[in-house]
Formats: C-alpha cells, structure tokens, sequence
C-alpha cells in the first residue's frame, strides 16, 4: 500500500489533535476555577492609555474610563507621538474629566516605551492598559480586582471580545477570539499564560517596577512581561468577567501584519526564554505553553507545504497526462466512466475528519458558552463559520510560513 507524505503529517497531526484533546478534557474536569476575594476596600487604579494616530478610536475608550463604576482610579494617556489630532482629542477630554487625568506627550518610541513612562508617574498600587482602539464594561474592575487573592498574582485579564464586527472577516476574528478565551481560560487553571493582552490586562504595579517595566525593544511586549512574570514564578489569572471590547482588522492586508507582529513575536519571545523550555521550576508552563508555541508555528509551516506540494503534484501529473493525449479532453469525457465503490473510500480519513470536525463543534459550543455569546449574534453565521472552520487556518499557516522565511533572513519590524 502506497502511503504519501501528506498521509504521514495528516496522521501526525490527527495524533496530536487527538492527544491535546484528552488533555485538555482533563484539565477542564479536574481544576477548579480561581475564586475571588469579597472587596473591602478599592485600591487605586491607574489606568494606562498609548496612543499612536488614534483619532478614530481614542474617544470611545477614553470615555468608557469616564464610565467606569470603580471609585478610586487615575488616567494616564500617553501620546506616543501621533500626527493626527490625538492630543487634541485627549486633551479636550481632560477638560471634562471627573477623575484624575494626565497626558504624557513623546516622540514616537513604541508602546513599550509609552507604558514606561506612564509607570514613572502611576499612583496606583494597581495599573491596568488599555489600547486606544479598545473599550470597557463599567464593572470590569469591580469583577477583576478580587481576583488579586495574594501577593503572588501579577496579573488578572477579562474576557476580551470583538466589538461590533461589520464584515465578514471581522466576525471570523470574533469566533477565533471566542474561542482563544476558552484556551485562555484552560492555560489559567494550570498556571500557563503565556500573554497579558494590551486591552484591559491589571497588575500589580510593585511587582511589575521591580521586574524592570517593559521591553521597549519588544515588538510584543504583552507577550515578554507576561513570560517574565512565568519565569519569576508569579501567577496570571485568565477570568470569564465582563468583558474589554477591541477593533479586530477588517482587510487582509491589516491582519497580516497583526499576525506577522503577534506570531513573529511569540517566536521571538520563546527563543529569548528558551532556558524556561523543559526546566522541571517552571512546570507546565515550561513543559507545555512555551514549547506549543514553536510547535503550532513549525507544524502550520509543514502542514501548509505539505498540502501546497501535495496539490501541485497532482496538478502536474493530471498535465502530463492532458499532454499526452495533446489535450484532446473532448474525448477523454466521452470515454469517461463512473466506476466508483464505497470499498474505495478511505474510511480512516473519513473517520478522523469526523472526529476532528465534531470536536472543533464541540470546542465551539464550549466556547461560546463560557463567554456568553450566541454564536448567531451578528448574522451570515453559516458562511462565517464556513470561511472561519475552513479558510481561516489557511490563511493564517501562510502568515507563519511568511514568518519562517522574514526570521531565516534576520528580518525583523519595529512594534
């Protein structure tokens, strides 16, 4: 019996889908959720804006601080040196302000950098960011905060979601979103965070300072402080609160270079914590969430060369053959004959994509339930899950065979 190359990875991965799966059900039955803490008092927050051209977005989120019910907080907007009308925006808002607000203008040095000067002046014993294209539900700190139950947690993160996806590509990024909270919530219970996200991440100020704040050189800095929180073994809590609200990208092209930062960095950021990997102090994370992440990047690269070559030899050999009846496909469809068998069909194949499609429904299901969404929110749902079950991951193994190709020749973008 012949087998091909595509056989073997397609069995590989079907073995690795198979492992994490059970794995995963295990996690989900034995851990029990962290619990929170009843609020004696509320310790200030310093609530930290960068803002790089955002004139569109920065007046949604700026009030939606405006908005919070949390009674002792303090904002900070860094200007990061924008172009645009940002500052004047800001400043206008300031004016209005109830609470605390300050505005920090600088050169344009990256986000790592705004936050840091933003933590040079914080009052907050906590300090959450918050990206100027994102906003929040009003409790948002009254459901985060009691999570910080002892001195060890540096970091609790809510629920992020997609606001108002207005196309097709936007409602596809609002399932994987779903979905990656789900994950996210999993990877908590077993203490392996491996990212605090830009949109509504809160720390613990007097543990972040003494770590050194960001990496301004980090193209995701999210991602570096929250492997530097692992690597001095303090906790990051994924909860299923109410929630931050983000604008995903709505064009291929700005997905692209989303993925690209985010993916590359990831890469980045594992090889820089590369001691971590498989170091019996660092647990399941050093065993499990670092090394996935170079694991997923190399697998989506085989897969998606695999099946590219897969196909172009079919394709090929179905030319050599046209070419050797010099393209006379008339009447190679009159001399067609339907000769099939069920006895024919690759019942293994069918029997795992099965399974493999059952569980991704399933996984699904959880998914949106753990957020409190109704999958069919925003409409086009068939066609959104059609494109999001069957495209999406095609798209997105492009983005890191991409990314393969820019880190072999040393290249590597600002944030």
């Amino acid at each position: 019996m012949y087998i091909s190359v595509t056989d073997i990875v397609l069995s590989v991965m079907y073995f690795i889908i198979l492992y994490l799966s059970v794995f995963w059900l295990l996690v989900l039955l034995s851990k029990k959720e962290d619990v929170k803490k009843e609020m004696l008092d509320f310790p200030l927050v310093s609530v930290i804006i960068p803002a790089y051209n955002e004139e569109l977005t920065i007046t949604a989120s700026i009030q939606s601080i405006f908005a919070l019910k949390y009674p002792n907080i303090e904002l900070i907007v860094v200007n990061d040196g924008s172009k645009d009308n940002t500052q004047a925006i800001a400043q206008k808002l300031q004016e209005t302000s109830k609470i605390p607000f300050k505005i920090i203008s600088q050169e344009n040095k990256g986000k790592g950098a705004a936050l840091n000067q933003a933590l040079k002046i914080a009052q907050g014993e906590f300090y959450a960011t918050l990206d100027a294209d994102s906003s929040v539900d009003p409790q948002i700190l009254h459901n985060l905060m009691p999570y910080f139950t002892s001195g060890n947690i540096g970091a609790v993160l809510p629920l992020l979601k997609i606001k108002d996806p207005k196309n097709i590509l936007q409602r596809i990024q609002r399932y994987e979103y779903i979905i990656n909270m789900f994950y996210k919530m999993l990877n908590s219970k077993l203490d392996c965070v491996h990212v605090t996200p830009g949109p509504f991440s809160v720390y613990r100020t007097s543990i972040i300072r003494p770590l050194g704040g960001y990496d301004e050189n980090n193209i995701t800095e999210d991602l570096e402080i929250a492997i530097r929180l692992q690597k001095h073994h303090y906790r990051i809590i994924q909860t299923g609160e109410p929630a931050v609200y983000t604008i995903p990208p709505a064009t291929i092209r700005g997905l692209y270079r989303q993925r690209n930062r985010w993916y590359k960095g990831s890469i980045l950021n594992s090889i820089k914590y590369r001691n971590i990997m498989f170091n019996r102090k660092y647990g399941d994370f050093g065993f499990m969430r670092l090394p996935t992440i170079i694991i997923s990047g190399v697998l989506s690269i085989i897969v998606l060369s695999t099946l590219t070559y897969d196909t172009l030899s079919t394709i090929i050999e179905k030319m050599i053959n046209l070419y050797s009846i010099n393209f006379d496909i008339l009447t190679l469809f009159r001399n067609w004959v339907f000769d099939f068998h069920v006895f024919d069909l690759n019942f293994l194949k069918i029997t795992v994509a099965f399974f493999v499609l059952a569980l991704g429904l399933g996984v699904m299901i959880a998914s949106f339930r753990y957020s409190q969404e109704k999958i069919t929110k925003y409409g086009k749902t068939f066609f959104s899950l059609a494109y999001y079950m069957l495209l999406y991951s095609f798209i997105l193994s492009v983005v890191w065979f991409m990314i393969g190709i820019e880190i072999a020749r040393g290249k590597v973008q600002r944030w």
